[in-house]
């Protein structure tokens, strides 16, 4: 029962009207309590899990739609997120990247979206990557008090930034090694033509 409550707190939290939605649950929910514990214990437990079967599929109506990759040029930028809301009323939720793990992406929740009944919202989120791998990332609905909400959808976020970086510190390496050696050469021939120099002033000499 304390699940199908919580979902029941949940949902009721992000609607623009939700009394009638409360009153009904919450009266099903009663009847799961009376049947349990008298003289159907089983009928009870059914009845808790049609509950919970309802509320997850009225909850899920409010999901996020967005998929896939997203690559950003540096390591750091806004990702589009695309909510829906496909029940009969406005609903009030906020939104929120998670990384996984969560140190790898720093990202501000975004608050307040309203989303008409039956309509569509676009959010743009800032987001920063921190290192070169491609970084799972879930979208969490949150309620407006910042409750999570529902079950979470995945993107992937990648960044350029860190391979770029790679590639300068591999250019950079092999410039190094690349002056090291034209030096190295260098002094070599440099040592040769010195030595045929003193030779030939010794044989001058001697002469």
């Amino acid at each position: 029962m304390s699940k199908a409550q919580a979902r029941l707190q949940q949902f009721v939290a992000i609607l623009d009207d939700p009394a009638l939605v409360s009153v009904s649950f919450t009266q099903a929910i009663t009847r799961t309590l009376s049947a349990a514990w008298r003289s159907a214990p089983l009928t009870g437990r059914d009845l808790l899990k049609q509950i919970n079967s309802e509320l997850g599929k009225q909850m899920s109506q409010v999901h996020a739609l967005s998929k896939g990759t997203i690559t950003f040029s540096g390591d750091a930028g806004r990702v589009p997120i695309t909510l829906a809301n496909d029940l009969d009323q406005n609903v009030t939720v906020s939104m929120q990247l998670v990384g996984v793990p969560a140190v790898r992406l720093e990202s501000p929740p975004v608050t307040n979206i309203v989303i008409e009944a039956g309509h569509k919202v676009s959010v743009e989120v800032e987001a920063r990557v921190i290192g070169g791998d491609p970084l799972p990332v879930n979208i969490q609905i949150l309620t407006p008090d910042g409750a999570k909400y529902g079950v979470p959808s995945g993107i992937t976020l990648t960044s350029t930034a860190y391979s770029r970086a790679a590639g300068w510190v591999v250019g950079a390496a092999f410039l190094a090694i690349l002056i090291f050696v034209v030096v190295g050469v260098t002094r070599r021939i440099w040592k040769a033509q010195r030595s045929q120099t003193s030779t030939k002033s010794s044989d001058t000499v001697s002469s």
